[in-house]
């Protein structure tokens, strides 16, 4: 539900608050990852990129083959429908 959406959102917001003051970077990138998931979910898709390419920055910043996960959730991106684009036609090559 959107309330259950908001509650993860502000729990995963405060992780990664929590782990910026550590200096926590794979920490950082795992809830970035996370929140990029939920926004995905959301179908806010432009902000779901913003955070898997905050999340990949930090993974390819310490060397983490996670950083290939979330490369592909990026690159997978642009083949999501959000609910907002229901009304859209889709072509493929």
């Amino acid at each position: 539900t959107q309330g259950e959406l908001d509650r993860a959102e502000e729990m995963y917001r405060k992780a990664l608050a929590i782990d910026e003051v550590l200096g926590r970077k794979e920490g950082m990138a795992n809830n970035y990852g996370n929140l990029g998931v939920l926004y995905k979910i959301k179908g806010e898709l432009d902000r779901a990129e913003e955070m898997y390419r905050k999340s990949l920055n930090l993974f390819q910043a310490i060397h983490s083959p996670k950083s290939e996960t979330i490369n592909q959730l990026i690159l997978n991106l642009p083949n999501e429908i959000s609910p907002s684009d229901d009304c859209k036609t889709i072509t493929t090559s």
